[in-house]
């Protein structure tokens, strides 16, 4: 198995893979906590992002 999205706008309606294949429930929380790591990741340089076009850095 492995985590994926599919697009409901796309004429294809394409999936994208989040994760890597996976067999045992092990497996999968560490891809989950993969993808928070990245998620949290992303989440800090938005907001220096945000904060440095606001003003507020």
């Amino acid at each position: 198995m492995s985590v994926a999205v599919a697009s409901t706008s796309g004429p294809g309606g394409e999936a994208a893979y989040l994760t890597a294949e996976f067999l045992t429930l092990d497996e999968l929380e560490g891809q989950s906590n993969g993808l928070q790591d990245e998620l949290d990741v992303l989440r800090a340089e938005a907001r220096r992002v945000f904060a440095e076009q606001s003003g507020h850095a």
